[in-house]
């Protein structure tokens, strides 16, 4: 039978691989992607929160959970508004803190030196945003109340998206199941021939499965 998810090992593969890394954990010589800190830790979340596709695509910046300020074993809970989850239902996943301290390392380095001036056509420019909602355009606005569409036209005053996941120039990133692929393949072709191909699905299943084994093991 087919596994649809990673095992231990692979999933760690799958954490190191999008980060340019070697199996020893060092800079890998050979790696030439772009953008190795935003992939990490957006792979840190997709693999550490169990989101699907449309959830993690869409998040913002400003919905990532707060850290604290020590490591802790027990997870970080991650709200996931309702207008971009499955059936529109607002639910609760959580992250470990490593997981967590990657995509804050991130936010503070790699997004910083990405965000720019990108406007869309139509932008819903953002003030006075914080943890739950910002000022679009004027009016006070819950980011649960916004849909994927509206989410990827919002901009800072100054422009710059602000998804989590930014490109060059500030402009959002969203085509992650080809970025998952080119990492599944490159770990195939550089490091683990069995390595499998790797949707967005897969980390979710991946993610049920060590939550399981877990709560198997007592925690």
């Amino acid at each position: 039978m087919k596994l649809q998810y990673l095992a231990p090992d692979f999933a760690d593969l799958f954490r190191s691989g999008p980060a340019g890394l070697g199996l020893d954990g060092l800079d890998d010589a050979t790696f030439r992607g772009r953008f190795p800190g935003r992939n990490a830790a957006m792979g840190g979340v997709v693999l550490g929160t169990g989101m699907r596709s449309r959830e993690f695509t869409y998040l913002l910046v400003h919905e990532v959970p707060p850290l604290f300020a020590e490591p802790t074993e027990v997870p970080i809970p991650w709200a996931v508004p309702e207008l971009g989850a499955k059936g529109c239902k607002f639910r609760w996943t959580w992250i470990d803190y490593a997981a967590l301290a990657g995509v804050h390392s991130y936010i503070a380095l790699d997004r910083e030196m990405a965000r720019g001036s990108w406007r869309p056509r139509n932008p819903l420019v953002v003030e006075e945003a914080d943890f739950h909602g910002g000022r679009i355009n004027g009016r006070r606005t819950r980011w649960s109340a916004l849909r994927p569409e509206e989410r990827v036209r919002l901009v800072g005053p100054e422009g710059g998206s602000l998804l989590l996941a930014l490109t060059y120039g500030g402009r959002p990133f969203v085509d992650w199941g080809t970025l998952f692929r080119r990492t599944a393949r490159r770990i195939r072709d550089r490091f683990e021939p069995r390595f499998p191909d790797v949707a967005p699905h897969r980390c979710r299943h991946s993610f049920a499965m060590a939550t399981l084994e877990k709560l198997v093991e007592g925690h």
